[in-house]
């Protein structure tokens, strides 16, 4: 507990114990937490990847630094959190809270040095958000494209059995040669579905593809269709996209912030271009008066791809907004949080911290979802992103007065 009834030291003093205190034991709480968070987050991710994907565990190790900078976006909001209530929680139950009144000095002035700590920590949020999608993701995909043949000949080796992610393929195979010929193979897919066997099979690894893919070639079929058994002898390829088997990748994967202006400026050519073919393939159907054309299916699917293109515009368009509002998340978090544990007065740190954090949760991440669906949608403007970030910046302003009065 800091002592401040030094009877002579003057304010600036007192001052830059107080900021020296705070600053300490928030930081070492934050970072506690923090290595804790990661050290955990780690440990799920690399299972993740090798129980539940069938990676090999030195492929998973070697994924880890590629794989930190996403945890750290999930890690550095929850350990701020912790760190500002946790520390603050124990100031007001030690009464330090009331002596710095005492002294004439106002609650906020102990709290602007963890304020100013945190908006430093929502940067270095940010910038892990921007490198886990320009860099991470990237290089947990190439290492799994480097390894995607390997791993699916040693579970068919060891188990004689192999199912992707998404278990939509499962494959089984009576050999497997040294080459890493497939011998005697049994196939089930779920999308289209399918079921046969096959004499032989071959895996191949394409990387220039994006994202990339595993192509399984099979040959001397015998295909199980609707209860009957068809022969064919061409060669028949399942594919699996590799992004199936990454921890960051996958249909949430988003640009960088970096890359963001130059794909923009290829979806809006995309647009304005296939805007203008469905334009004209619309005026020349009217001029010829050939109305059957718009029943046919490749004239929704037409319309269907103007608006696909529409949809992953606002999405590349919101990137900036979205890096930038979750990784603010760490400063709103305690605008909230900080000011709810000295309002609780609790001795009990713990529930403090509860109490402040699941109302947040509670509160942001609705508002977050809704403002993410309205500017993928284009409802509204990306700067919509914000709204989870300014309902708890009112928030925590009206909690923060109340404690200055009372």
């Amino acid at each position: 507990m800091i002592s401040l009834s030094a009877g002579g030291t003057r304010v600036n003093d007192v001052m830059k114990i107080l900021t020296r205190y705070v600053l300490s034991h928030f930081l070492m709480i934050f970072f506690m937490w923090l290595f804790i968070f990661s050290a955990g987050g780690l440990l799920i991710a690399v299972s993740q990847l090798t129980v539940k994907n069938g990676v090999s565990p030195l492929l998973a190790l070697r994924a880890v630094p590629f794989t930190l900078p996403s945890l750290m976006c999930f890690s550095l909001p929850a350990a701020s959190l912790l760190g500002g209530t946790l520390f603050f929680a124990k100031m007001t139950g030690s009464n330090e809270m009331i002596a710095l009144k005492a002294m004439g000095v106002p609650p906020w002035k102990a709290l602007l040095p963890v304020w100013i700590a945190l908006v430093f920590i929502s940067c270095f949020a940010v910038w892990c958000s921007d490198l886990s999608f320009s860099w991470g993701q990237n290089g947990v995909m190439r290492l799994i494209a480097s390894g995607a043949e390997e791993m699916i000949l040693g579970q068919l080796a060891s188990e004689g059995k192999f199912t992707d992610p998404q278990k939509n393929i499962t494959l089984t195979a009576n050999e497997v040669t040294k080459s890493g010929e497939l011998k005697q193979v049994k196939f089930t897919a779920n999308n289209p579905p399918l079921k046969g066997e096959a004499a032989g099979g071959r895996i191949e690894v394409e990387t220039e593809t994006e994202p990339p893919i595993v192509r399984i070639k099979l040959h001397g079929l015998l295909l199980d269709t609707s209860g009957a058994t068809v022969m064919q002898n061409d060669t028949f390829t399942l594919v699996i996209p590799l992004d199936q088997f990454s921890v960051t990748g996958g249909s949430s994967h988003y640009h960088s912030i970096r890359e963001v202006k130059g794909v923009l400026e290829k979806l809006r050519a995309d647009e304005e271009k296939v805007r203008r073919q469905n334009a004209a393939r619309t005026v020349f159907a009217l001029v010829k008066g050939d109305f059957d054309t718009w029943q046919k299916p490749e004239w929704g699917e037409r319309w269907d791809y103007e608006e696909y293109i529409k949809y992953q515009y606002n999405r590349a368009n919101m990137t900036t907004n979205r890096s930038l509002s979750t990784g603010f998340t760490c400063f709103f978090f305690n605008w909230v949080g900080i000011p709810v544990a000295i309002w609780l007065n609790r001795s009990d740190y713990f529930s403090s911290f509860f109490v402040s954090f699941l109302p947040t949760i509670a509160i942001y991440y609705p508002l977050l979802m809704l403002g993410y669906s309205c500017a993928k949608e284009g409802l509204a403007p990306p700067e919509i992103c914000w709204i989870g970030n300014i309902v708890l910046g009112v928030i925590g302003f009206c909690i923060l007065k109340k404690i200055h009065r009372h």
